[in-house]
């Protein structure tokens, strides 16, 4: 008799109910704006985000140069980065020559960009991923402290 705990379906189930745990659908706190605006200059870019999944949006817990505080899932970056078959960081060099996101209204709309997401207006290699990792673990600790 086989379990059906590892199926994606189980799975995705498990990760939402973790992620609402954690009770992170709130205001924005300090520790989650220093991390968002230390990313920002790290990698030099005008946009970063602590992007969070839940089943139906994605939404900002704390976040540097964009306006809106939440994106349906289906327009979401960070739902490929979460998703099964993605084993490491999602790095997207140029949002408009990637099939997953040409479409995308994030990357044809008024919001050009490309578990920290950082955008720059043009394409580019993610450079100092040593000091962003590092930096995380902040992020890490904050949340377990939350919990």
């Amino acid at each position: 008799m086989s379990s059906n705990v590892n199926q994606p379906q189980d799975l995705e189930r498990r990760r939402v109910s973790e992620l609402q745990s954690y009770q992170l659908d709130t205001s924005a706190t300090p520790e989650f704006d220093q991390l968002t605006d230390l990313a920002s200059r790290i990698f030099d870019v005008p946009i970063a985000l602590i992007s969070l999944v839940d089943d139906k949006r994605q939404f900002f817990k704390s976040r540097v140069g964009l306006a809106v505080s939440e994106t349906p899932r289906d327009i979401s970056f960070c739902a490929h980065a979460i998703a099964p078959e993605t084993t490491g960081p999602l790095l997207v060099p140029d949002a408009l020559s990637d099939a997953r996101f040409v479409d995308n209204p994030l990357v044809t709309g008024p919001l050009i960009s490309a578990a920290i997401l950082v955008i720059r207006w043009f394409p580019r290699m993610a450079s100092n991923w040593v000091r962003c990792a590092l930096s995380i673990r902040k992020l890490a600790t904050t949340l377990a402290k939350k919990r």
